[in-house]
């Protein structure tokens, strides 16, 4: 299921672009029923105006089961494996979660308001993950 959550009253579906409308909908219809993806924001906010959020291509959220919030490095990789396009890491949101949108397939992780951006692989390293490419399982 999919639900809007956060600092937001009110996502605007209508400048969502179909392409991210028909990703998003995949991406859930792989999930288990009890587990939802809880968008906190697409075109609302302050974002980069050169950025995928604007133009209606990317949102920001996280994953969510019986009330609890699933860590990013506890479903990192079922993001990897079913997202083509952009994946952040935002492990410092009060909610933490990814920003995901379908530009290049790309990744990067913010741990902190800092500003600072950390590679896929800091991020592995920080939580001792290991790196599986699409369609890989151990």
């Amino acid at each position: 299921m999919i639900i809007t959550k956060g600092l937001f009253n009110k996502v605007d579906y209508w400048k969502l672009k179909m392409k991210l409308i028909s990703r998003i909908r995949a991406l859930d219809e792989k999930l288990s029923q009890d587990c939802y993806i809880c968008i906190h924001c697409g075109v609302e906010g302050k974002h980069s105006p050169t950025g995928f959020h604007p133009k209606g291509e990317a949102i920001d959220m996280h994953f969510e089961q019986g009330g609890e919030i699933f860590p990013p490095d506890a479903i990192f990789n079922f993001v990897l494996q079913n997202w083509f396009g952009g994946i952040g890491i935002y492990t410092h949101w009060n909610n933490p979660g990814f920003h995901l949108d379908t530009g290049p397939i790309r990744t990067w992780w913010k741990k902190d308001n800092s500003g600072a951006v950390y590679t896929l692989g800091e991020f592995l390293d920080q939580y001792g993950l290991k790196h599986m490419a699409p369609g890989v399982t151990t």
